[in-house]
């Protein structure tokens, strides 16, 4: 095993990091060698971000800046890599993420584990020792466990303790683990005191199984919470419901996230469900679904409602049927399943909302006539509106509908239309064809109405189109950015590493 070099107190940092980073700046930060690191992170020290910028755009994702009141930089990335440099520069970083994957437990578990399990905790002590004496009265210290095997052994029981140790500093907690390891929690009972979000994933839950916890009953200052996978945790997970602004619920059983609402719906502005990825549909969970009441939300501003695929049969359930919103402003449909859309607009119209801001995604799996009801429904008081027209090569498209839908309701002169501010279509383009099933012309006279609606004196509001494209640079991906430049278009690139892909945005 590669032994990290001692640290070395670089007094010339501030003038020879710049030089030296520059000549390694093309290579992975992970590849760059541990003096380097030190140099970048002591140079980001002695300088404001703002001087930074320069700099920091080959860096790795690992480096983000955080808020304002606080030191400019955070080391948010655990490996053996990071050691000496989090050891010694611990002022840089307020996030602690500890991930053990099923690699790492196969080390826990060889001759060397228990070497390897004290050389892991001294490492996280240190860490967060020295967050604990920086941190002050505020609480900036983020720490979160995730453990994606599907077993629990006493390392992780270890593990997961001596992080534990410092939750009195925490500002955000998160743990993802088998929901075998969720009753050690409890040691947090009256540490929560600084705890302002928490979020919760459980592997390995049946919709049988519960989880008591009450670990996080008495946190005054905690504000949002996101829970994932948790059968029916509204009602065996003791939280502050009434403070909380924020709930974000993934789906184990098919009314957790009505329930969650329901726990949370006096003072909660935001929210997001999303449903488990192979929900099925059996006559218990039909049951439970139909004897749910009505539930009203006063406060909620936004709702993004998500979703897995679509199940067999037409027993299908929508929570969006048993919502009241009055205060609606923005609602996300992110929804695989049809006859969402529909659902939708039944809401909004139950509730008297009126939407600000509309983004729908997957379009191609719902009906036109949805799509273009919601739309209109809500285009009265719309200031952006967000449309994914990307197709399914098994699915009917709606691509091009959807665009000449949008193009004569821009010509139009709906007075519900003039309200717009922001429009934004999102488009990909990939190496199979059948995939890119929208007329590339349209997206040109998208852009070029909109510049024709903005010079009409009837409009008072300027309205601004965006076209979205991320794709690999096939000849259809040149073509279409060779259109929209002709069409006078202005353009920002970014480069998705991750995805070996190009996102371009156009607009006017």
């Amino acid at each position: 095993m590669e032994q990290n070099p001692p640290f070395l107190p670089f007094p010339n940092a501030k003038s020879f990091a710049s030089a030296s980073f520059k000549a390694q700046s093309g290579r992975h930060i992970d590849s760059l060698p541990v003096e380097i690191l030190i140099m970048i992170f002591l140079y980001v020290r002695d300088n404001p971000p703002e001087r930074f910028d320069f700099y920091r755009n080959p860096i790795d994702d690992s480096l983000n800046p955080i808020n304002d009141d606080a030191l400019p930089w955070t080391l948010c990335k655990v490996s053996q890599r990071w050691c000496t440099i989090a050891e010694n520069t611990p002022d840089l970083w307020r996030i602690a993420n500890v991930e053990m994957t099923w690699d790492k437990g196969r080390l826990m578990d060889s001759k060397a584990g228990k070497t390897i399990l004290q050389r892991i905790i001294e490492m996280i002590t240190t860490w967060l020792a020295n967050a604990k004496y920086l941190s002050s009265d505020k609480g900036v210290l983020e720490l979160s466990y995730r453990s994606t095997k599907w077993d629990v052994g006493d390392y992780d029981v270890a593990i997961l303790k001596t992080i534990l140790e410092y939750a009195e500093w925490m500002k955000s907690f998160g743990i993802l683990a088998d929901f075998k390891m969720m009753p050690h929690l409890e040691i947090l009972a009256g540490r929560t005191q600084r705890l302002e979000a928490l979020k919760i994933e459980a592997l390995g839950m049946g919709i049988y199984n519960r989880l008591d916890l009450k670990a996080f009953a008495d946190a005054p200052r905690l504000r949002s919470a996101e829970i994932a996978w948790v059968t029916e945790f509204w009602r065996t997970v003791q939280l502050p419901w009434s403070q909380l602004t924020e709930c974000n619920v993934n789906e184990r059983w098919i009314t957790d996230g009505l329930g969650a609402l329901v726990a949370a719906g006096l003072n909660i502005t935001r929210a997001r469900i999303t449903t488990h990825e192979n929900t099925d549909y059996n006559n218990t969970k039909l049951a439970a679904f139909d004897s749910f009441g009505m539930v009203i939300v006063p406060k909620l501003r936004s709702l993004e409602y998500a979703g897995g695929d679509e199940p067999y049969g037409f027993h299908y359930r929508c929570a969006l049927t048993k919502m009241i919103l009055p205060s609606l402003e923005e609602l996300i449909l992110r929804q695989w399943k049809k006859f969402v859309y529909g659902y939708a607009v039944d809401m909004i119209e139950r509730s008297g909302a009126r939407l600000t801001r509309l983004e729908l995604y997957h379009t191609y799996r719902n009906k036109l006539q949805d799509v273009e009801a919601l739309i209109t429904y809500a285009m009265p008081s719309l200031k952006t509106l967000v449309v994914d027209i990307n197709s399914d090569a098994l699915e009917q498209p709606n691509a091009d509908n959807i665009l000449l839908f949008l193009l004569k309701e821009m010509r139009g002169p709906k007075p519900g239309f003039a309200s717009l501010e922001t429009l934004r279509v999102v488009a990909r383009c990939c190496h199979e064809r059948q995939y890119n099933r929208f007329d590339y012309r349209l997206l040109v006279k998208l852009l070029e109405e909109t510049r024709n609606r903005n010079k009409r004196s009837s409009f008072g509001v300027s309205l601004r189109t965006e076209i979205e494209v991320l794709g690999e640079l096939t000849p259809e991906y040149v073509n279409l950015t060779e259109q929209l430049l002709t069409s006078g278009c202005q353009m920002k690139e970014k480069p998705m590493r991750r995805f070996h892909k190009t996102l371009r945005n156009f607009y006017v």
